[in-house]
């Protein structure tokens, strides 16, 4: 999500517009730190890279790299990313004024028949839920950018970014983390993440979606971090109860009928939590 390429690479030297999407984009990669905090202990234990790029090489000629067939790569397993490698076209003189610049990018998607990817800036949209191995072409518009996450995996993010925390001394080791459920999968769904750090105690969280519409999560305990679930593609739930096991501190929950999102936060996690939401389903 860099701006890349050669010239000018500050976004304030160009113009308001620039700076907006230049700091719409920052804020995400912030709240993707505990993901990439942890693909990247991963990485460094497996001897892996944490980026993984779905162009392949012909095998019996390893010192040729040609052309890529297609720019797409991973970001851990769970997190696919389209660059756009094409300037916009602005739409001609006689096009419908409605029509705005934008390039043209091709998507491929990896996995198979039972593989999906969703949206990841809207993973309530149903229309853009993709079939692994697949490939297509889109028109993306000026400010926007194809990031897609897969669908069931839970991904550990950063509930909110302030000033304080795109600092290079914040402590990111002990900030609030939200295990974010990017649209669970059939009628009953499994899964689990964790967040990984250098040195100390990480996080576990695992999520279940039964086919009875219950949904049963909890996060281990860690005495210093908050934080919670968010669950995307899910109706409304009936009810929403918070268990901890060693402290009593605020919890709250809301859902958003609109983006199908629920969230559940508690203010500490030490001890650990066990949230149960009753008469949820898939709402696609």
């Amino acid at each position: 999500m860099e701006n890349g390429g050669g010239g000018e690479h500050r976004p304030w030297m160009f113009d308001d517009e620039t700076v907006h999407i230049y700091r719409k984009f920052v804020q995400e990669h912030y709240k993707l730190i505990p993901y990439m905090l942890t693909v990247g202990n991963q990485a460094r234990e497996n001897g892996v890279s944490t980026l993984a790029p779905l162009a392949t090489k012909d095998p019996s000629k390893p010192y040729l790299f040609p052309e890529p067939t297609t720019y797409s790569y991973l970001i851990g397993k769970n997190l696919l990313v389209h660059p756009i490698v094409t300037n916009m076209v602005a739409p001609e003189e006689d096009e419908d004024p409605a029509v705005v610049k934008a390039s043209q990018v091709r998507m491929d998607f990896p996995g198979d028949v039972n593989t999906q990817w969703v949206d990841y800036f809207k993973p309530w949209d149903a229309d853009s839920v993709q079939p692994g191995n697949s490939s297509s072409r889109a028109a993306v518009r000026f400010g926007d950018y194809p990031v897609f996450a897969r669908r069931g995996s839970l991904v550990p993010m950063a509930p909110e970014i302030s000033r304080e925390s795109m600092t290079a001394d914040y402590d990111y080791a002990n900030s609030p983390v939200l295990f974010t459920w990017f649209a669970p999968v059939g009628p009953a769904d499994t899964v689990s993440a964790e967040v990984r750090e250098y040195e100390g105690s990480g996080l576990i969280g695992t999520a279940t979606l039964s086919a009875e519409g219950v949904f049963s999560g909890s996060i281990s305990s860690h005495e210093t971090r908050s934080g919670g679930f968010a669950i995307y593609g899910i109706t409304e739930p009936e009810n929403v109860e918070v268990e901890q096991t060693k402290l009593s501190v605020p919890c709250t929950h809301v859902y958003l009928e609109k983006e199908t999102k629920l969230t559940v936060r508690c203010s500490s996690l030490n001890g650990g939590v066990k949230v149960t939401a009753t008469g949820m389903k898939n709402s696609f």
